[in-house]
C-alpha cells in the first residue's frame, strides 16, 4: 500500500498542471497592415556595346559605333498591403512605379566613312541619338512573404522578401537617332 501511494503522488507531480485562465496568453486575431511608399531610384551605367559594325548606304564601308545606355535617377512609389495570418508571419502583395528614365549613348568612329550621297547618316543617327532621353517607367506587381519580430510591440520592425513581374513603358535596348537626308527623308526621320 505505501508503494502505491509514492507512486501516486510522484505521478502526480509529473503530470502538467492544468493551465489557468491567467496563465493564458490573450487570444491573438489576425491582422491587415496597408503601406504606402516612396522613394528616388538611383542613376548610373545599365549597359555598354563594344564596337557595332554599321552599313554606309550607297557605300561598301563599315562604320562602327558604341552603344550604351546609363539609367537616370527617378521617383518610385507603391501601395502595398500584408495580411498576418500569424502573430509572426504575412502574405504580402504590392504594387509599385518605378521611374527609370535612360540617357541613350552612342560614340562613332575618330573619321566617319563618306556618305556625301545621304548626307552622313550614320554620323546624323550617333550625334542626335547621344544623350537623348528616353522616358522609361516599370510598374511592378509584387508578392511575397512578411515576417515580424512581435506582434504586440509599438514599434514592430518587418524583414520582407517579395517578387513578381513588371510592365516595361518604353524599351531599355532599342536607340534611335534623327537624320535628315535629301532624298530619303527631307524632313527628319527617326532611325534605330
Amino acid at each position: 500500500m505505501t508503494r502505491t501511494l509514492v507512486c501516486l503522488a510522484l505521478c502526480g507531480t509529473l503530470l502538467p498542471r492544468v493551465a489557468s485562465a491567467q496563465d493564458m496568453p490573450p487570444p491573438w486575431d489576425p491582422t491587415l497592415m496597408i503601406t504606402i511608399n516612396a522613394g528616388l531610384t538611383s542613376g548610373g551605367d545599365l549597359w555598354e556595346l563594344p564596337p557595332q559594325p554599321q552599313f554606309v548606304i550607297g557605300n561598301s564601308a563599315l562604320d562602327t559605333l558604341h552603344l550604351g545606355r546609363v539609367l537616370r535617377p527617378g521617383l518610385v512609389a507603391g501601395l502595398g498591403a500584408t495580411y498576418f495570418f500569424k502573430p509572426n508571419f504575412g502574405l504580402s502583395g504590392e504594387v509599385t512605379y518605378f521611374g527609370i528614365a535612360g540617357e541613350q549613348r552612342c560614340r562613332g568612329p575618330a573619321v566617319y566613312q563618306t556618305d556625301t550621297l545621304n548626307a552622313n547618316i550614320n554620323q546624323q543617327a550617333c550625334e542626335t541619338a547621344n544623350g537623348t532621353h528616353v522616358n522609361t517607367s516599370v510598374v511592378g506587381f509584387l508578392l511575397g512573404v512578411t515576417w515580424r519580430g512581435s506582434a504586440t510591440a509599438r514599434v514592430q520592425p518587418l524583414l520582407r522578401g517579395m517578387i513578381g513581374p513588371g510592365l516595361i513603358g518604353n524599351s531599355y535596348v532599342k536607340t534611335t537617332g534623327t537624320v535628315f537626308a535629301p532624298g530619303i527623308c527631307p524632313i527628319g526621320c527617326n532611325v534605330g
